[in-house]
């Protein structure tokens, strides 16, 4: 879970949960630059709002407001002053969903959308690229992370958070039907950007950060993930074979951060066929 805050006073927050369940809020002192401008058209100086990127910088959140209609834009950022530009991506700040490119905003609305600053840029902007009428008010903070606070613990008995707020997550059972000897099973291609279905559940408004498959089995198999750009190739990135502790039954598990937007699963048993098996997967949410 994350999310990003500018407060009244110019301070940027963050909030994260960490590896050990604590809800960490990280905040810099001051916001270190804010960039206020407007969009007016897709082409000279209404068409975009261009912020520098000072040392240090390494979050920025997007604001627009006003009166305005069928607008939309694109986040980019520069590495080389402003001459080359390429679009980065960040979450709508209340739904937390991650954006598309290009971003798009109701007819009048007020709406800001968070991102990290690519490494190396120099500058970043909102682009405007396409406009049907009005003045859109775009504001652009940008600060850095210096210092952090435990400001809550999630219970993972209990599912019970204390000064937080929980992080949402979206689990599948891909299968349960046992294999033979070297027989293998393949997933239906998972949209990391789509909520439950009718085999998993949902809490909340997913920006997946981290895909997580296992498998157990009596026997021993393999585990591959393939992932996809465009939901018709796929390509295997990730592999591991299950092992048996003393005592316990064969598992494997991979954990995947993805930039790419459709994953599959495939599993192959080994030698010999299978009593059990169980292979799920689950997305964890901003």
């Amino acid at each position: 879970m994350s999310a990003t805050v500018l407060l009244p006073s110019g301070q940027l927050v963050l909030f994260n949960e960490n590896a050990s369940n604590q809800l960490i809020q990280q905040t810099s002192k001051q916001a270190d630059s804010v960039v206020n401008g407007t969009l007016t058209g897709t082409a000279g100086a209404g068409a975009e709002v261009i912020a520098p990127v000072e040392a240090g910088q390494t979050m920025c959140v997007f604001y627009f407001k006003g009166v305005y209609a069928g607008v939309t834009a694109i986040c980019e950022a520069s590495h080389d002053g402003g001459t080359t530009w390429m679009g980065f991506q960040g979450a709508n700040v209340a739904s937390g969903s991650p954006t598309t490119t290009p971003l798009s905003a109701a007819t009048n609305s007020t709406v800001a959308w968070e991102a990290a600053i690519p490494a190396g840029s120099t500058h970043i902007r909102v682009h405007c690229t396409a406009y049907t009428s009005g003045t859109v008010e775009v504001s652009v903070a940008q600060g850095a992370s210096n210092y952090e606070t435990v400001v809550g613990v999630v219970f993972a008995a209990s599912g019970t958070i204390v000064g937080g707020t929980f992080a949402p997550g979206q689990w599948t059972d891909l299968s349960s039907t046992t294999l033979g000897s070297a027989a293998k099973v393949q997933s239906a291609s998972i949209d990391l950007t789509t909520t439950a279905t009718a085999t998993g559940f949902s809490n909340g408004s997913l920006g997946q950060y981290e895909f997580r498959v296992s498998a157990t089995a009596d026997v021993i198999g393999t585990i591959f993930l393939e992932v996809s750009r465009d939901n018709i190739t796929f390509k295997k990135v990730k592999t591991v074979e299950l092992a048996k502790a003393t005592g316990c039954e064969f598992y494997g598990e991979i954990i995947h951060r993805p930039s790419t937007r459709w994953v599959r699963v495939e599993y192959v048993n080994g030698a010999g066929a299978q009593a059990f098996f169980s292979l799920q997967a689950i997305r964890l949410g901003d």
